[in-house]
């Protein structure tokens, strides 16, 4: 039986293709959608970790990312228990507790508006990991690794973060109806299937849900957008955006004359040519 959390996160819209899924009304960790291969799911990646190598190609800047892989390769070997970074959706307990983390970690360009409670559906305790963000800086030593994955308390007062696999339910409508306007305007030639998507999400997922308490998780699924890291020749790493097909497959498109797109995600992959941001991300799927 799947249990339920209310949650909060920071949904990044002024990103294209979050804009994308917050506009449809949901927030998913890739662990949670159907029809996956478990040796593909380690090489999914989600949207926070998505933004933040965006961030890193545009200023070249590629040292945070590398220490994601090293986080990542000790959660792997020492603690394979714990929720991945790389993986996992990234939530606060509170709204208290996000604008207090902001705070501590002078979060440049945060903007309020775009925090929102979740609904959050997941299967086990393990979905859900705690840790102390106030391990992570720029330099973290081995130990300070250790000692965040395993869930220590820095000082008196920790800043909760909460990594976690399942499916959410975005609660703002406001973020909700602003990312339907960024996504419209960046995909022009897409709306006919967001409105398409939306229409499966609300009727087929929500409403069913509603009058006969079943989930209908192809609906959930329905065109979501995933960032996907593959090694592309020995020296390249990329990230491609796979959508999910199934759904309007199955339920069909909303009747029109016009020709339906998928959404033009070209500008929005990334090519890594960093031999270290390579090597570290090999390792870390053979071990």
């Amino acid at each position: 039986m799947l249990k339920h959390k209310r949650l909060w996160c920071y949904l990044n819209i002024d990103n294209p293709i979050v804009a994308w899924e917050v506009a449809v009304g949901r927030i998913s960790s890739i662990d949670s959608s159907v029809d996956i291969e478990d040796k593909y799911r380690r090489s999914f990646l989600s949207f926070w970790q998505y933004s933040k190598l965006k961030h890193a190609q545009n200023y070249d800047n590629w040292d945070l990312f590398e220490q994601e892989m090293k986080i990542e390769l000790v959660r792997h070997v020492k603690f394979p228990e714990k929720v991945s970074r790389l993986r996992g959706c990234y939530f606060f307990e509170s709204e208290e507790m996000a604008l207090n983390v902001v705070k501590y970690f002078n979060w440049r360009g945060f903007k309020k508006e775009h925090l929102s409670e979740i609904s959050f559906l997941y299967s086990s305790d393990s979905d859900i990991s705690e840790h102390d963000s106030a391990w992570i800086t720029n330099d973290m030593s081995d130990d300070d690794i250790h000692s965040y994955l395993s869930g220590q308390t820095k000082y008196e007062s920790p800043a909760t973060e909460l990594l976690c696999y399942g499916r959410g339910l975005i609660l703002n409508q406001d973020l909700i109806n602003k990312a339907d306007e960024i996504a419209r305007k960046t995909f022009p030639k897409s709306t006919v299937l967001l409105d398409t998507v939306k229409l499966i999400f609300n009727d087929r997922f929500l409403g069913r849900n509603y009058a006969t308490g079943e989930f209908d998780w192809d609906a959930y699924h329905a065109a979501q957008i995933s960032p996907y890291l593959l090694i592309d020749g020995d020296d390249n790493l990329k990230v491609t955006i796979l959508g999910s097909q199934k759904a309007y497959e199955k339920y069909g498109v909303i009747p029109t004359k016009e020709e339906v797109f998928l959404p033009d995600l070209r500008s929005h992959m990334i090519n890594i040519k960093s031999v270290d941001i390579v090597t570290a991300y090999a390792r870390a799927q053979i071990i």
